[in-house]
């Protein structure tokens, strides 16, 4: 009980944390048409006489080095700035809940912030979607590392991405570890940053770290 008053406290003060810092109005995790027209905005005087395939290239890898990171990120660790987190957490009071729900907020801004859209880490924080799988790692004992990632943009739609991830896991101080295949689909914006994550097996590696 006190486990779930705790995940619950947190998950209510991570939403007032991000209210707080300034939330997105975007429909979707997609880019709204109000941050469509801004960018477009900001651009136009330099639209004749910028090179649309540069463009296009900066995008691109803009987007390989966000994906890149966020599932490096996602499957990699807990590292000891997230253990420490998790343990002030765990054994904090009343008095000194908020500081220690905020370390773990600054975590995942840390993280991920950087390489997604705004209406994505909104949703990402208040769902607790860092921890889908380091949260069960950190609980057992275990350490994930992501030890090689492929990903293959879709012919039929631009910025969506087939990911899959070589996980490798092991417990403790072991010095064995085993591989789990994690596969996915992954999208990006007009900007690079990533708008979804999406797991098609994730309970492959989830039960091996129980």
């Amino acid at each position: 009980m006190k486990t779930f008053t705790r995940t619950f406290l947190l998950m209510a003060l991570t939403a007032v944390l991000i209210l707080a810092a300034g939330c997105t109005t975007a429909e979707d995790e997609g880019v709204s048409a109000n941050e469509s027209v801004n960018d477009q905005e900001n651009t136009n005087e330099s639209a004749d006489e910028a090179d649309p395939t540069d463009s296009t290239e900066s995008t691109e890898d803009a987007s390989e080095e966000n994906i890149r990171t966020v599932l490096q990120n996602l499957l990699t660790g807990p590292d000891n700035q997230l253990q420490e987190a998790n343990e002030s957490f765990e054994s904090a009071d009343e008095e000194n809940f908020e500081q220690a729900a905020e370390k773990r907020v600054q975590y995942y801004k840390e993280k991920f912030k950087p390489y997604m859209s705004e209406r994505l880490f909104e949703n990402f924080m208040n769902t607790n979607g860092g921890e889908v799988f380091l949260l069960t790692a950190y609980r057992n004992d275990y350490q994930i590392k992501a030890e090689t990632i492929t990903f293959e943009e879709s012919e039929e739609t631009e910025g969506s991405y087939n990911f899959t991830v070589e996980a490798s896991y092991k417990k403790g101080e072991s010095s064995e570890s085993e591989t789990v295949e994690v596969r996915g689909l992954i999208n990006t914006n007009d900007e690079g940053k990533v708008t979804r994550v999406h797991y098609y097996n994730p309970e492959d590696l989830r039960s091996a770290l129980e």
